[in-house]
């Protein structure tokens, strides 16, 4: 089973088929500012002009410069990655995309997979832009663990058993230390990555993008930006499309709890199709097949799986692993296939997929970070 050899396939044909179609793009015009509503203290933001330089096919990226503190005017001035993927047709302006996280990289989304983001028609009549919010990959950046550490953070256990007062003190003791491995490693910086300021970021990106209202695709905690900048600013508002919007009055423990809920339910309406694709395990019974994937995990607790790559898979993976599928429908054959091997003892499939939710390269590094991935930890 090879997760990014999949994903790599469906990336291929996506972009034959563009390659085929023999559309050709057109160098961008020269992009003037739409400074309208800037703060007077912040308008040279506001007011920079984008060196947006081709990156790519249809592909056009530039550093925005943002202020650091948005609550001082002589902070340091930090850099936002941006890159848009140039309409097939005369664009009817952008759109901004955020694809959640907090800490997904929009950057590499757009820049990576652009065939993949939403539909033809919205491909060939909008330049979409992607971005990677303060703190996040090719913006001025968080950074916290070595690629070994965050091993250790994201697949490791405590040696105790879960849920005892032991495995929480310890996961708390990691929690403390990879928040201050955070502050040792990033500066001042973290201070002022929080969801406000990106929203800020975002009047920005309007501005230099010529626009007097932001148009908007957000998914999952793109969608609380895009609630934010809505209250924000009213009046630069333009087409939105929040999707899995969260609710912003409710605790962080209600959110995580809410999301446990919704992940159970996508298992269980896996577990109700599985018979209908290649290499499922299960019977079709729901409630027998739910106590087996229960046992699986509840022996993962106490014994890993092995995997070719000398690796183990912990519950922790498996977990991770198990969420990743859940996503979609689209990545049911895949949780079907982790599963049939993970209950012939084999823990690759699921691996691979922690891996992919992680972005763990096969080499061991990270390529971006999502402090949300923590959450094991919660």
């Amino acid at each position: 089973m090879t997760v990014r050899n999949t994903f790599r396939a469906l990336a291929i044909i996506a972009v034959s088929s563009l390659v085929l179609s023999g559309c050709a793009a057109k160098a961008p015009e020269p992009v003037v500012p739409n400074a309208s509503g800037a703060p007077l203290a912040f308008s040279n933001y506001y007011e920079q002009v984008a060196n947006f330089v081709e990156c790519g096919t249809r592909l056009y990226c530039a550093d925005i410069e943002v202020p650091m503190d948005w609550n001082d005017p002589t902070s340091e001035a930090i850099s936002i990655a941006t890159v848009y993927r140039q309409a097939d047709s005369d664009p009817k302006g952008f759109i901004l995309f955020n694809p959640g996280g907090p800490g997904v990289s929009g950057y590499d989304w757009v820049k990576e997979s652009p065939e993949f983001l939403g539909t033809e028609a919205l491909r060939a009549d909008w330049n979409i832009l992607g971005f990677d919010p303060r703190g996040v990959g090719s913006s001025s950046a968080v950074k916290c663990l070595s690629d070994s550490e965050y091993d250790e953070f994201l697949y490791g256990v405590t040696g105790s058993e879960i849920g005892t007062e032991e495995d929480i003190t310890a996961s708390k003791r990691a929690i403390a230390e990879f928040a201050q491995k955070c502050l040792e490693e990033t500066g001042p910086l973290l201070e002022f990555v929080d969801t406000v300021s990106a929203d800020k970021d975002m009047d920005v990106l309007r501005a230099v993008i010529g626009q007097s209202k932001l148009n908007f695709l957000g998914y999952s905690y793109g969608s609380f930006l895009g609630t934010t900048f809505a209250t924000l600013f009213p009046e630069r508002v333009g087409r939105f499309v929040l999707d899995g919007a969260i609710d912003p009055t409710v605790s962080d423990f209600e959110q995580t709890l809410f999301q446990i809920q919704a992940f159970e339910a996508a298992l269980t309406s896996f577990l109700m199709n599985c018979e209908s694709l290649e290499k499922c395990p299960f019977t079709g019974d729901v409630a027998a097949d739910l106590a087996t994937v229960k046992r699986l995990l509840s022996s993962l607790e106490k014994q890993p799986l092995l995997t070719v790559s000398g690796r183990e898979l912990t519950i922790w993976a498996a977990i991770t692993g198990l969420i990743m599928p859940l996503y979609s429908e689209s990545y049911w054959p895949l949780l079907a296939e982790a599963f049939s091997e993970a209950l012939s003892g084999s823990g690759e499939g699921f691996l691979e997929l922690a891996d992919f939710y992680n972005d763990r390269n096969e080499d061991g590094t990270y390529s971006i970070l999502d402090i949300n991935k923590a959450s094991k930890f919660l």
